[in-house]
């Protein structure tokens, strides 16, 4: 009896460990048919170590399922850290995987490309307002955002997309 309790309870053990896993990692697949674009080409500076919304990198859209954002940047002076927001139904939340940082270098300009998903809500088409926000991350000095641009992959209602 007591080795059929041992066994059961290392199967028991050996069987959680993929659910762990899986638990730990997501994913999924949606067919693109949509594609939203946002840039600024003027320089902006922070001195801010607290995230602050970087004015003209703010998409609307209306999508159902997961959705691909991605955020490039020309970056000079202090190290930063960026950070996408999603504002929808279903709250005001940060898109995982969460912080980017970024280290430059003191020889100039530097480039910066992140890519971030979110979930969606696969109920129903809803509507997102993304927000890149940055902040410096050394303990003193500026940072210059020289340019940068958001681009948002999702799906959407057939005939919604329009240019």
């Amino acid at each position: 009896m007591r080795r059929w309790l041992v066994v059961t309870a290392a199967v028991a053990v050996v069987a959680a460990i993929p659910l762990a896993v899986l638990a730990a990692s997501g994913g999924g697949t949606t067919s693109v048919n949509c594609q939203t674009v946002k840039w600024r080409t003027a320089p902006i500076s922070t001195s801010s170590s607290t995230f602050t919304a970087i004015p003209g990198l703010k998409p609307s859209l209306s999508s159902i399922f997961p959705m691909s954002i991605t955020v490039s940047a020309v970056v000079s002076g202090e190290p930063v850290a960026f950070r996408l927001r999603d504002v929808s139904v279903a709250g005001n939340k940060v898109v995982q995987p969460g912080i980017a940082p970024f280290v430059t270098s003191p020889t100039g300009a530097n480039s910066f490309s992140y890519t971030w998903t979110d979930p969606g809500i696969s109920a129903a088409v809803r509507g997102h307002q993304f927000t890149v926000q940055w902040k410096r991350t050394s303990a003193v000095g500026t940072s210059t955002l020289e340019r940068a641009d958001i681009v948002v992959l999702y799906q959407t209602e057939p005939g919604s997309c329009l240019s």
